[in-house]
């Protein structure tokens, strides 16, 4: 890591590494491949991963707050737990993520792609959303307060696949401004 930080070298190739408990804070990571990866309880906090390769990564309880994962392609990594307050998500794909408990406060989701995610127990209050692809999130216990703008469903609430105006319904009645693509 040391003789990547000293050098000139654009992105990082670190497949399958395990930074478990790192402080990686305010590094710039663009581009970089880091599909497999365990950063389970690093700090991350105000890092760039813009475009980085996250496939099955562990982010565990890790701080990544303010965070930019903008068209980050994160399918299937796991987020339990993980702090991603005021973090910018536009266009990552988090497709199959693991994201129960994870705190995603005033997260700007853009057009974040998070179908068949796991959201249960998560944090959106506050949260914004250009056109966020929810379709077959399940959103058990997940709190929506303060969530604004546009989602494409349905969505899975228990044993109940919500979508159109049961959708809206939904996190109306949670206290969010959504209206449905």
């Amino acid at each position: 890591m040391r003789g990547w930080l000293a050098s000139s070298a654009p992105e990082l190739w670190a497949l399958e590494l395990d930074f478990r408990g790192a402080d990686l804070s305010g590094i710039d990571f663009t581009e970089s491949w880091f599909s497999g990866s365990n950063f389970a309880g690093c700090v991350l906090r105000a890092c760039t991963l813009s475009r980085a390769h996250l496939e099955d990564a562990d982010f565990t309880g890790a701080d990544l707050r303010g965070v930019d994962l903008q068209e980050a392609s994160a399918p299937q990594a796991c987020f339990a737990g993980a702090d991603l307050r005021g973090s910018q998500l536009t266009t990552a794909d988090l497709s199959h993520a693991h994201l129960v408990g994870a705190d995603l406060a005033g997260v700007d989701l853009g057009d974040a792609t998070l179908r068949g995610a796991d959201l249960s127990g998560a944090d959106l209050s506050g949260a914004t959303a250009t056109a966020a692809a929810l379709r077959g999130c399940l959103m058990d216990g997940a709190a929506v307060d303060g969530f604004n703008g546009t989602v494409i469903g349905p969505i899975t609430v228990g044993n109940t696949h919500l979508d159109h105006a049961a959708l809206e319904d939904w996190f109306t009645n949670r206290g969010a401004q959504i209206t449905r693509h």
